[in-house]
């Protein structure tokens, strides 16, 4: 078993496209959510990223999405945006409960938010300079 993928028993491990500009700002938007540094940062593109995404989907075909590991479980789309909500303080938490709503009504519009993602991360957002707590929590 991959160690990444054993990390899952402790942290929840979130799988992104470090290349998208809304992503990140997404990344961004978790770290200040998650107080007790419970999630773990994986890059798509890095090779650490591509030898987890080979265990759940050993014929290369992981969707073009956000990818959230949990107990050694894997989940896409929206079904990963909604488990991550389960683990953010706040308000936030909430939106857990439409993971029970089935995917194939609310992953289309995730699939066209998707296609056009690289258009809204246009914008001045600031990077965030990371701490080295914050450094910690990125695994490649």
């Amino acid at each position: 078993m991959n160690d990444i993928v054993k990390l899952s028993q402790k942290h929840g491990i979130i799988i992104f496209d470090g290349e998208c500009k809304f992503c990140n700002g997404s990344v961004n938007f978790i770290i200040k959510r998650d107080p007790d540094a419970y999630f773990r940062f994986l890059p798509r593109h890095s090779p650490l990223a591509e030898e987890v995404l080979k265990i759940f989907y050993p014929e290369n075909d992981a969707p073009d999405s956000l990818i959230f590991i949990e107990n050694e479980k894997c989940c896409a789309r929206t079904r990963s945006i909604f488990w991550i909500c389960r683990n953010l303080r706040g308000p936030l938490s909430y939106f857990s409960v439409m993971r029970f709503i089935p995917s194939f009504l609310l992953d289309p519009f995730y699939i066209l938010f998707a296609k056009n993602r690289h258009r809204f991360g246009k914008g001045g957002e600031s990077c965030l300079i990371p701490t080295e707590d914050i450094q910690k929590r990125f695994l490649a």
